[in-house]
């Protein structure tokens, strides 16, 4: 089962070991852990769609020396770019599951799973490339629907493509190294990981510091709150079970992930609203 090749995970990045992926797939059940969070961030939706700017407010803003107007179609064209990748992976895992070919698992372990073992060959992609790798079906949707929903939020604020893939990179890679250097650093085999919750994060940190006041649920759970209480909410429990030794979700990876939409919010994003007018207003006290 991936579930028993797991020795870490974000939330979801899934911990699976070469040798124990391999002797999940001689088996007849595969089970596979997501490399981010059980607590996807693919389980809220947005209650009210966040109000796309005016075109008078966008007029505005593209007389700022800081700010282009957007290309909608190129943006979107690059939200589908990304979540085909990662349904391409995704499909090469189902393919490799059934027909238990053990060509395609080893290219796989070797370009899609993040792990010391990858990094120590020297095969650096798997840093990025681990966050478009997902096995179960579940962990795949989620983290995709969640991805989609940030990135068209993002969209609405004026954010362009070349800006959601760095930002969706970036947050994939540095999710990674945090995650890395965490087990490291606590002396903890750090086992592999794979998915695209980092990534996720780090979109959604950049999108509650563009529109923190938009409200959000859980769903299912019909209560709303402000996107900035909800994301706070998920890097709370990211935080305190950092070090647990049971979880097996990557909340390193996650906070890695979060911490780089809020640097590239504060370093590319902040003319373009948000959080970044309260906190000038703040430091000038």
């Amino acid at each position: 089962m991936l579930a028993s090749m797991v020795s870490r995970f974000s939330g979801g990045k899934m911990f699976p070991s070469p040798a124990a992926t391999a002797r999940a797939f001689s088996r007849s059940t595969v089970i596979h852990k997501p490399r981010r969070t059980i607590m996807n961030q693919s389980f809220f939706t947005s209650r009210a769609s966040p109000r796309i700017p005016s075109s008078k407010s966008l007029l505005r803003r593209s007389f700022s020396s800081n700010y282009r107007l957007p290309n909608p179609g190129l943006v979107t064209s690059a939200i589908y770019v990304i979540i085909s990748l990662n349904t391409a992976v995704f499909a090469a895992w189902q393919y490799a599951t059934v027909t238990r070919d053990s060509g395609i698992i080893r290219l796989l372990e070797d370009h899609f799973l993040l792990s010391e073992r990858n990094v120590k060959a020297g095969r650096y992609w798997t840093l990025v490339t681990s966050a478009f790798s997902h096995i179960h079906l579940w962990h795949f949707a989620l983290n995709m629907m969640t991805f989609r929903t940030f990135a068209t939020v993002l969209m609405w604020a004026g954010v362009g493509a070349t800006q959601l893939v760095t930002l969706t990179m970036g947050s994939a890679l540095l999710g990674s190294l945090s995650m890395l250097w965490h087990y490291r650093t606590r002396g903890r085999d750090s086992g592999s990981a794979l998915g695209a919750s980092d990534a996720v994060m780090g979109l959604g940190s950049a999108a509650t510091c563009l529109m923190p006041n938009s409200r959000w649920s859980l769903m299912f759970i019909p209560i709303s709150m402000p996107l900035w209480l909800l994301t706070g909410l998920y890097a709370g429990v990211d935080i305190y079970f950092l070090d647990s030794e049971i979880s097996p979700i990557g909340h390193a990876a996650h906070l890695g992930g979060a911490m780089f939409g809020l640097v590239y919010y504060l370093a590319y994003l902040r003319n373009y609203g948000g959080i970044w007018l309260s906190l000038r207003l703040l430091l000038r006290r």
